[in-house]
């Protein structure tokens, strides 16, 4: 958004200029009339829409037996004039000293939440204390030296040591404007919508809620995991997830202990519980209720996703297809009016 305020401060002077270096009051007012509407259209698109990430690799399509560009697309109701990588994943540092600051700042504000929320947030908090200590402006230059840049999960924070490393983060990446998130990715809405249809006797979401479905708005998708709450949140959800499943842990809690960290985050922040109610459902794990779900109009997902291109594969056999209540469904299927490049 930071460069779409920038680009119509600029269009603004420029049209100002433009009327006071012309003479003839009706002229000069005929143009300001012009310049207002056209800026006010121009405000308009920018601030409407959604916006695609979109990125390029290469895939053999077995219908067709040839390889051909991919194009994977994921969709975010933010609004064309913030449809960009700093929007999405936060700013890009040069200064690795300036990085470390921005991420001990960070795990700070998480470390205060965890410390707030209780003892099944301890080992959390113990995590981000030891974590400050290792990511220093050193270590980052160390990282970064071999692999150019060094991104972070939930911390917004990237640091790149030139602007051809950022280039080449963001090689066959790009990011566009797009109508809406559920005119382009349809085929992946419709696919929510049945696979929540599927599981309503446990997840006590109405038909009504369900047919609301749609991509959390710039800012809910702020609270859900930009925020430090949200973020906060996220790190606990994904140590519960890693503890129950075998993956990388952050401690030694259990998982029943990190849901319950989760819970006692979310009831602590009202606006934050009720996007994770409406993403999820009722609960048992993180203490959603039935009362809970009733309390909210829309369910939501925090993106949708579709693919393109050649080596996009539409068929059984092309890894997009599932059965849902007897269904065969396309779990995310073909973008629409998304250019290739």
């Amino acid at each position: 958004m930071k460069q779409f305020l920038k680009l119509f401060l600029a269009l603004f002077v420029i049209s100002m200029l433009v009327v006071a270096c012309k003479s003839g009051d009706d002229y000069n007012d005929k143009v300001k009339d012009d310049t207002k509407t056209l800026l006010l259209l121009y405000i308009a698109d920018q601030s409407g829409g959604a916006c695609a990430q979109v990125t390029q690799s290469t895939k053999y399509n077995t219908s067709t037996g040839k390889y051909g560009p991919l194009y994977t697309a994921t969709g975010y109701s933010i609004p064309k004039g913030g449809c960009n990588w700093e929007t999405i994943n936060g700013p890009y540092y040069r200064s690795s000293s300036d990085a470390a600051t921005a991420l001990s700042n960070r795990w700070d504000k998480y470390i205060t939440i965890y410390n707030a929320a209780g003892s099944n947030c301890s080992d959390l908090a113990t995590y981000f204390t030891t974590l400050k200590s290792t990511y220093t402006s050193s270590y980052l230059d160390s990282t970064a030296a071999s692999s150019g840049c060094v991104t972070t999960s939930y911390e917004s924070v990237t640091y790149c040591q030139s602007r051809a490393d950022e280039e080449q983060l963001e090689y066959n990446t790009k990011y566009i404007g797009i109508s809406s998130t559920a005119g382009t990715m349809a085929t992946n809405l419709t696919y929510l919508k049945a696979v929540l249809t599927a599981n309503q006797s446990t997840n006590g979401f109405s038909s009504s809620q369900i047919s609301n479905l749609r991509t959390m708005s710039s800012g809910e998708l702020t609270t859900y995991k930009s925020n430090a709450e949200g973020a906060a949140a996220l790190w606990a959800y994904t140590a519960y997830f890693n503890r129950a499943f075998g993956g990388t842990t952050y401690g030694s809690s259990s998982a029943t202990t990190y849901a319950s960290c989760v819970s006692d985050i979310l009831n602590s922040y009202s606006s934050l519980k009720k996007i994770w109610v409406a993403s999820t459902g009722v609960s048992s794990t993180l203490g959603f209720t039935s009362s809970d779900v009733s309390g909210i109009s829309d369910t939501l997902t925090s993106s949708l996703n579709c693919y393109y291109g050649n080596g996009y594969d539409s068929s059984s056999t092309g890894g997009d297809q599932t059965t849902i209540s007897g269904t065969t469904l396309n779990i995310y299927g073909k973008c629409s009016g998304l250019p290739e490049y």
